[in-house]
């Protein structure tokens, strides 16, 4: 087993996410029931691999179809802001609740897909992983784009209005300074979450070449789906 974390009373191998050691039944670690939301956060700023080792123990995947609702929202953002790279993209014919609606679904079907993916090829490989935490993973690494949610998409429509979603005039030509700073950050956000992707995967499995590779993948997939929903999502 790739991935084992071995009982201090039998040395049997035991999978990562074990609490109790499947021969002996030695405790092999403290019991984590849930998820602590706040303690979370404040370690994948601190200490991600520990956060994601949390989150691999917590029995209970609490707040994660609230966190893959508000994501589902960054994605809808950041489709909007991909369809203004393309002509004829400043106004709209398909309802808000309709888009959020098939963005839902669409990143719901994507992290499943991801997850399902990823634990067939790691358990081939004797990685003994299970899909609730691979899809718990998946979504806590993207805190930092539900943080441009919460914090950064707010402040976008407070300083620019309704020139944040316009291509003439854009938000560069308004306020060129403050659109360059926002997008900055944007950025930042975008590559953090990139980052804690990686962290994610090499605390399941302890391999950086096993681990990139996952990143990659999971990546170019949301950005497919980010591309695929500009193109379709705002204008049916």
């Amino acid at each position: 087993m790739n991935n084992s974390v071995i009982c201090k009373n039998c040395s049997t191998e035991n999978p990562l996410y074990s609490h109790t050691c499947t021969n002996c039944k030695y405790f092999i670690r403290d019991k984590v029931s849930n998820i602590d939301i706040w303690e979370t956060i404040g370690l994948l700023i601190e200490l991600p691999s520990k956060a994601f080792l949390k989150i691999i123990y917590a029995e209970h995947k609490n707040f994660i179809v609230f966190l893959t609702i508000l994501f589902s929202f960054r994605i809808l953002i950041l489709s909007r802001f991909v369809s203004l790279l393309f002509p004829d993209s400043d106004t709209t014919s398909t309802p808000i609740i309709f888009s959020y609606s098939i963005s839902l679904i669409s990143v719901l079907i994507l992290l499943v897909f991801i997850s399902f993916i990823t634990a067939i090829i790691l358990n081939k490989k004797d990685f003994k992983v299970r899909f609730r935490d691979l899809y718990s993973l998946n979504i806590f690494s993207n805190v930092p784009n539900l943080f441009a949610v919460i914090i950064l998409f707010p402040v976008e429509l407070i300083v620019l209005g309704e020139y944040l979603f316009s291509n003439n005039p854009n938000p560069f030509q308004v306020k060129s300074t403050i659109a360059i700073l926002l997008l900055a950050f944007e950025i930042g956000m975008i590559l953090w979450s990139v980052v804690l992707n990686f962290k994610s995967n090499l605390t399941l499995t302890a391999n950086y070449s096993l681990s990139m590779i996952l990143t990659a993948v999971n990546q170019l997939l949301l950005i497919g789906l980010i591309v695929t929903l500009s193109q379709t999502i705002f204008f049916i």
